[in-house]
């Protein structure tokens, strides 16, 4: 049960070292997440330029977070073997959290290359161009503000609350509090979503996403550490 136990310490650090990859990289080559807020056109012409080696990293970041599944598993176990708690609803969280970001994240490897390609066509056609932006946007808001970040965060956001919440009672300070705020922060993030389809500025809370995710990646190590400390 200790190997165990430390093998899921290990698992969620790397986990919380591996999620903040795609990220980072997204970031350098494609301006993300400041990109999803621009013009279709001129997220597409990014999209276009980036070739393969985009693809690739959004490829990547879809897998990590379908990783996401065994290691919500691995935890409940080694919570329950450490505390003798269960935690089954928030490991259903976690596996809502998982898919629902996963399915959001795969529209830029399967669906996104085809309508870049046809909206940046000289040859397509006026049409075909303004169709393909068109779709592009419906896409982009469902799939993407709806489904991934919409439904994938605040699912991350209840199992990191399902967690914290009871290890703040138990009196775990540290992880308890981290998991906590982290799940707090991302929740409220979600209303810069809702800005997308209703007239509001949502201000500061535009920053608790990105902050919270980062509280995410901090509970992730400091709750990998305890359990393998504790193994």
């Amino acid at each position: 049960m200790p190997h165990n136990q430390i093998r899921t310490g290990a698992g969620l650090i790397g986990f919380a070292v591996l999620m903040n990859v795609p990220f980072a990289l997204l970031g350098a080559s494609f301006d993300y997440p400041d990109i999803l807020r621009r013009p279709p056109l001129e997220i597409l012409s990014r999209f276009a330029a980036g070739g393969a080696p985009l693809i690739l990293t959004w490829q990547l970041y879809v897998l990590v977070c379908v990783a996401m599944l065994p290691l919500a598993f691995a935890l409940r176990n080694a919570m329950e073997a450490r505390y003798g708690e269960r935690y089954d609803a928030a490991t259903a969280l976690a596996c809502a959290a998982a898919m629902t970001q996963a399915i959001g994240l795969s529209r830029w490897v399967f669906a996104v290359p085809g309508l870049a390609a046809t909206a940046l066509d000289p040859h397509a056609g006026a049409a075909h161009q303004a169709a393909a932006l068109v779709v592009f946007q419906a896409l982009h808001q469902f799939a993407g503000a709806g489904i991934g970040e919409n439904l994938g965060q605040s699912f991350t956001a209840l199992w990191a609350l399902a967690i914290g919440l009871p290890s703040l009672v138990r009196g775990r300070w540290v992880t308890g509090g981290l998991a906590a705020l982290a799940g707090g922060l991302i929740l409220a993030g979600t209303a810069e979503g809702y800005a997308t389809v209703i007239a509001f500025d949502p201000g500061p809370l535009s920053l608790c996403a990105p902050l919270g995710y980062v509280l995410l990646s901090a509970w992730l190590v400091a709750l990998g550490v305890r359990l393998m400390q504790r193994a």
